[in-house]
């Protein structure tokens, strides 16, 4: 296995993305490649251990950061929009396309949380995808919200994004949440992962902390977030599609998955892991080698 570190542009061409290429060894020609990103507010470097997996299986890997985080360029740091988000990642697309040890006949994607509803999305409308993985995918954000925080918290956080806009208007700089609860935050703390497998997965996670994450995103991600729906794209997706969910997610529903991926006409296959939850599926053994285990599968099978 061979690791490089890349650099691509982002979709309009104003910022450069970075991440790593990982090249299986003991091919002689292309092999087939996995696209493969974090999911919101996270860092690729929590996801080395899912690159790694896949090359040793025989992959390709581009693994890379959106823009605003890690080693990528983009200002507001920390601030996520799954538009922009899907764009670039089309550019990370092209960029496995060329390079010149992957197939550009064969290209898959995987997603976790946020980007699992990336490559939902993609797999929708861009025809290079040939496979696609989804874990614990982002389906509906209104819906995710209003579940999480009820329909009186949603119109809270809408008045939020409007305050948010004001604040644009008088020139002042984004306000800040915190991204994951830390145990000396004072109650009633808005983080956006308050659970506790979430904080051992962030702070004492395979990775530990990575050393360009920041505790923290712009409160208008949130806005962003909310509007982010795939669930039109349900039934335009081509390419085959496997869904790995975590049995004990409290942070993203299973029904709204399950309910998705029935309208999905390709190819298609649900994989749960009991007892596992949303974080727990990046910690080996608490449900990452069954995650991982069915990726490769599917991948084997339809990037072959």
């Amino acid at each position: 296995m061979t690791v490089d570190e890349i650099e691509f542009p982002s979709y309009e061409g104003t910022c450069t993305l970075r991440g790593r290429a990982y090249v299986p060894g003991g091919h002689d020609g292309p092999v087939p490649v996995v696209v493969a990103s974090h999911g919101m507010g996270d860092s690729a470097d929590r996801l080395v251990i899912v690159a790694e997996w896949l090359c040793r299986n025989g992959f390709g890997v581009v693994l890379y950061d959106h823009r605003n985080f890690g080693p990528s360029d983009g200002l507001p740091r920390g601030e996520f929009d799954p538009v922009t988000q899907c764009r670039d990642m089309q550019m990370a697309l092209t960029y496995a396309q060329s390079h010149p040890r992957f197939d550009a006949d064969r290209v898959g994607l995987w997603g976790t949380s946020f980007s699992g509803g990336h490559v939902l999305a993609l797999a929708g409308y861009d025809d290079r995808v040939k496979a696609v993985v989804a874990q614990t995918p982002w389906i509906a954000g209104t819906v995710i919200a209003e579940q999480a925080i009820g329909k009186e918290g949603l119109a809270s956080f809408r008045g939020m994004f409007h305050e948010e806009r004001r604040r644009t208007l008088e020139g002042k700089r984004p306000s800040r949440l915190k991204q994951v609860l830390m145990p000396h935050d004072p109650p009633g703390t808005f983080a956006l992962v308050d659970t506790k497998e979430g904080y051992d997965y962030a702070i004492n996670g395979p990775a530990g902390v990575p050393a360009q994450w920041e505790n923290s995103f712009t409160a208008r991600s949130l806005e962003h977030a909310v509007e982010f729906d795939v669930l039109s794209y349900a039934e335009r997706i081509a390419p085959p599609t496997l869904m790995i969910l975590a049995g004990g997610d409290r942070m993203i529903p299973g029904d709204m998955a399950r309910a998705f991926l029935e309208e999905v006409r390709a190819t298609k296959s649900l994989v749960e892991i009991p007892g596992a939850e949303h974080h727990s599926l990046y910690v080996p053994g608490r449900g990452f080698e069954q995650s991982m285990e069915a990726a490769t599968r599917w991948f084997s099978e339809h990037l072959a």
